[in-house]
């Protein structure tokens, strides 16, 4: 089975003091950890009440959106959750899938907070996952948003345990025509459908632009540079589905090349 993990407002809630734990354990020393905290900590923030702004406050947590550093810092406190799924499949209490039977085992994927974790469709490695992710979210900071996040099996899962799984984490069982990264998440055996989701963005885009006061030679600049990079995108994320179940595989985020 895989779980689909949805983090709540994840930069918001990342814990100052965990992220400078996590740096100095991965190997940055303490003058470079102190430059990256005042990066973080000596923002002001302001809400904004009928359009008039209130008095400037310091939050105590949480890294701000758009700052370039921050996906970044974001992925260090991802790769404690990466670091300990790998170590949890070492010790058995998890079982990753392959692709096939000389291929390595992948646990989890991970895209800064899109996350997606694999192990057998059982009671003990449902409720290992589990005890895994609340150790992570004490500690981090972050906040599983289980409403939002699902969980999907294999076709030879036994039917019986399927919504068993699914009450004990709390999660839904995902449907067919769920998204993952913004492709399916599941595929059909007909390219046509696979790619279909891809042609009707398109559509939609050049449709929207029919009015766009551009010139001919403007507007097929346009329409070149936003296509060419949406199929490349799609090409790339059907050519990683490689499964028989039409399984979206991406790469396996591993150890930082520090």
């Amino acid at each position: 089975m895989g779980i689909k993990i949805d983090m709540s407002k994840a930069f918001d809630r990342v814990d100052w003091t965990f992220l400078m734990t996590i740096m100095k354990k991965i190997g940055f020393n303490d003058h470079w950890c102190n430059k990256i905290f005042q990066c973080i900590s000596t923002s002001t923030s302001v809400v904004l009440i009928n359009r008039s702004p209130d008095k400037f406050f310091k939050p105590s947590r949480g890294l701000r959106k758009g700052d370039p550093l921050s996906p970044h810092l974001f992925l260090f406190c991802m790769e404690t959750l990466s670091r300990t799924l790998i170590h949890a499949e070492e010790l058995g209490l998890i079982t990753g899938i392959k692709i096939c039977k000389s291929a390595p085992s992948i646990s989890h994927l991970l895209f800064v907070d899109d996350c997606m974790v694999f192990c057998k469709a059982n009671m003990t490695e449902a409720q290992n996952i589990m005890d895994i992710l609340k150790m992570f979210g004490d500690n981090s900071g972050q906040l599983i948003n289980f409403n939002k996040s699902g969980v999907f099996f294999s076709n030879n899962t036994n039917p019986s345990l399927i919504p068993t799984i699914s009450n004990i984490m709390g999660v839904q069982v995902l449907q067919l025509d769920d998204k993952y990264l913004g492709s399916p998440l599941f595929t059909q055996r007909r390219k046509i459908t696979s790619f279909k989701p891809g042609v009707d963005k398109l559509k939609t885009r050049l449709s929207s632009w029919k009015n766009v006061p551009l010139n001919p030679v403007g507007r097929e600049v346009l329409i070149k540079s936003v296509t060419s990079s949406a199929c490349i995108y799609q090409m790339n994320l059907q050519r990683h589905q490689q499964t028989p179940k039409g399984l979206l595989l991406g790469k396996k985020h591993g150890k930082p090349n520090l």
